[in-house]
């Protein structure tokens, strides 16, 4: 005979295994609906019943893809299939939310919760393979064979390699016009090189059009 405890242990069991919270996974197709970008994803780990079969998930279609943004700002990068993401399950049906301007709250039209449809896609590496390499000393971004690394005193670097100074534009422009200015009010009888001393004009020190120091790609 099975005791009161057994009944409500299974009950919650049952429950607890249709309700999804996170779940990692690999895109199959990358897409746009009404004009925006969603994938459908592979979840990347199956399900076992209770006499140990495993079953592997429906593919989830149309999963809109979260990205970093806000104030008219965001972050984006190139997605393939076979890409790696984290699902994330809506607490309450999310389906009128995600046809929405997303600025004030909506009414779900079904009272589900936790469920398969209500996803969102995170872009992440999931897995321990491949392993990223962390940067104790910088934030770094890359892309193939390119990389930035941002260091805590500001100092930008580009990919790997020799050093050199990278101006930054405006600085750098108004200095060589102020020079070319003086230049052309030289009398062109002046012999060259120029006697700055000649001319009633000191040159102002160079300024420092330093946005960081850049690392060429080898």
């Amino acid at each position: 005979m099975v005791g009161l405890s057994s009944l409500i242990r299974n009950h919650i069991d049952s429950k607890l295994s249709q309700l999804y919270t996170c779940l990692p996974g690999y895109i199959t197709r990358v897409k746009t609906l009404n004009g925006a970008v969603v994938v459908d994803v592979q979840p990347g780990i199956n399900d076992i019943d209770s006499v140990g079969r495993a079953f592997e998930e429906d593919i989830i279609e149309d999963i809109p893809v979260m990205w970093p943004g806000g104030n008219g700002c965001s972050i984006t990068f190139p997605v393939k299939e076979g890409d790696e993401v984290m699902l994330h399950f809506s607490m309450r049906c999310a389906a009128n939310w995600k046809d929405s301007a997303g600025d004030k709250p909506n009414t779900p039209y079904v009272r589900r919760l936790h469920a398969l449809p209500d996803a969102f896609a995170t872009l992440a590496y999931t897995t321990l393979q491949p392993s990223l390499e962390i940067d104790s000393e910088a934030v770094r971004i890359s892309s193939g064979a390119t990389e930035i690394r941002i260091l805590q005193d500001g100092t930008i670097e580009l990919g790997e390699g020799a050093v050199e100074q990278l101006a930054l534009g405006g600085v750098l422009l108004d200095y060589l016009t102020e020079l070319a200015t003086r230049i052309k009010s030289v009398d062109a009888s002046t012999p060259l090189p120029i006697d700055w001393q000649t001319t009633g004009y000191t040159p102002s020190p160079t300024p420092r059009p330093i946005l960081s120091e850049v690392s060429k790609t080898k």
